[in-house]
């Protein structure tokens, strides 16, 4: 079994598939050594193009949330001795342990998820009963529970969506490698033998999932949005907007406060708990835009075009530091003057991809330009939810630290003084560090004026990392910025 490397590979890269066939299936390509941060959207089975997912998984998830609505409706009823036997079974039930398989989620190394333990488990069953208790109503219930119990977001949804109908997932999966030509092995699942793709990593398997049931990833479920557009039928008799409104000015820094509040103000409101329900279950949800890809999903193989290998040959016998350095300015000219990859991949309807997107370029040109040059050395992105946003290291000594920031997040200058260098002082053995400064305004006085307050900050703080000003925006000519 090869050791796993750092840098991204794809499953086509790995078994020699070209990746537009993936893309002609509507399938998605997934990183075989790290997580994609997309979720399986229950609301999207009915719309996709595959028949096992729009029939037949649609059906299955509904049956069992039918099948648990009654369990949980009976276990309110039941004596205390015996609710206490039966909440060991339902906490069972409403675990959602994520796939190693899956490849979806937020972990940076795949099938390293946790998923949704006991604890959490526990905190869904409670806060079921509390919405059963007060409204006798359909299944659909559930759409409620993860919007308001804390610590519960669409990657939970997304891991019991996907053990809910995972004998569909195995049965797509046989079928699209076959298609594919991806090697299989033979695997026993619940006393049945799939043909599944072995995993090149560990001794599981790879489970394929088509596009169109896949979407954004939030890392936190966005209340605002979900209630944004709600009207309460005429016959609800709570002044409802106006009472949610409140609870969001008065718990607008508190997202467990909001959730919890947000909650009890549910309960006992069976009419307003129905109409809610009636409301989110035709909300519109779509799945992921691959084309747009305003999260830079398929970077890794999209940007090889763009690359012109010969042109980045490394000596391999120049220092780490000196190495990093020259690729740091190579990257600046990729972008600086390249209106191509800009339009293409970085931009979309006359804005700016979101900042992970151009992060996820920086990962794949140095993924790429290293691997090409054979050099053991790899960017450890941290996806944009971790401390720093890259990491380069020979071992424990030497390490390099890099921040990248659009310059309309509102937080650039706090990314250079505080989140940077909070880093940096609790990272043993970093010899250098930069601060990349994605310039996407389309006023030039204005970009002026902020890469004019970063480098005042730096010299008021005495902060010795490197600041690197890119011109992001789609220009005549290369950077006017040096």
């Amino acid at each position: 079994m090869p050791a796993q490397p750092k840098r991204i590979v794809l499953l086509s890269e790995f078994y020699n598939i070209p990746f537009k066939r993936f893309e002609e299936l509507g399938v998605l390509d997934p990183a075989i050594n790290r997580n994609t941060n997309l979720f399986i959207d229950p609301v999207l089975l009915s719309k996709s193009k595959y028949e096992i997912f729009n029939n037949n998984a649609r059906k299955t998830y509904e049956k069992y949330f039918e099948e648990l609505y009654e369990e949980i409706e009976t276990f309110i009823s039941l004596s205390p001795q015996l609710k206490k036997i039966a909440r060991k079974t339902l906490i069972q039930k409403l675990c959602a342990k994520e796939h190693k398989g899956l490849c979806l989620g937020y972990s940076l190394t795949a099938n390293q998820g946790n998923g949704i333990g006991p604890d959490i488990a526990t905190k869904i069953l409670d806060r079921s009963v509390d919405i059963f208790t007060a409204a006798k109503t359909n299944p659909a219930v559930f759409s409620l529970i993860h919007l308001l119990t804390d610590k519960v977001g669409p990657d939970y949804i997304s891991d019991m969506t996907a053990r809910i109908i995972f004998k569909e997932l195995l049965i797509f999966t046989q079928d699209i490698a076959k298609i594919l030509e991806i090697p299989v092995q033979k695997f026993r699942e619940n006393g049945i033998i799939y043909q599944l793709p072995k995993h090149p990593f560990n001794n599981g398997y790879i489970l394929l999932v088509p596009e169109d049931i896949l979407n954004d990833l939030p890392i936190e479920v966005d209340l605002d949005d979900a209630f944004n557009g709600y009207t309460p039928a005429k016959n609800i008799r709570y002044n409802v907007n106006q009472d949610i409104s409140e609870i969001f000015k008065a718990y607008k820094n508190n997202k467990k406060e909001k959730k919890d509040t947000i909650a009890d103000y549910f309960i006992g409101k069976g009419d307003l708990i129905k109409d809610f329900v009636d409301y989110m279950k035709n909300k519109t949800s779509k799945s992921y835009n691959f084309s747009e890809d305003v999260l830079g999903i398929n970077l890794p193989k999209r940007i090889l075009p763009y690359l012109d290998m010969e042109k980045y040959q490394i000596d391999k016998n120049e220092q780490f530091k000196s190495i990093i350095e020259k690729l740091m300015h190579d990257f600046k000219r990729f972008i600086d003057g390249n209106n191509d990859i800009k339009r293409n991949l970085l931009w979309h309807n006359g804005k700016p991809n979101r900042e992970v997107c151009w992060q996820g370029v920086f990962h794949s040109f140095f993924d790429r330009i290293l691997a090409y040059n054979n050099i053991d050395l790899s960017p450890e992105a941290q996806t944009g939810i971790g401390p720093v946003d890259f990491k380069f290291s020979v071992g424990h000594n030497q390490k390099i630290l890099v921040e990248l920031k659009l310059s309309s997040n509102p937080n650039y200058i706090s990314g250079l003084k505080k989140q940077l260098e909070l880093y940096k002082r609790n990272t043993e053995n970093v010899i250098d560090s930069y601060y990349i400064f994605i310039d996407v305004e389309k006023e030039e006085q204005k970009a002026l004026e902020k890469i004019a307050k970063l480098e005042a900050t730096k010299k008021e703080l005495n902060i010795n990392t490197k600041i690197l000003i890119i011109r992001g925006v789609v220009t005549s000519s290369a950077s006017v910025f040096k």
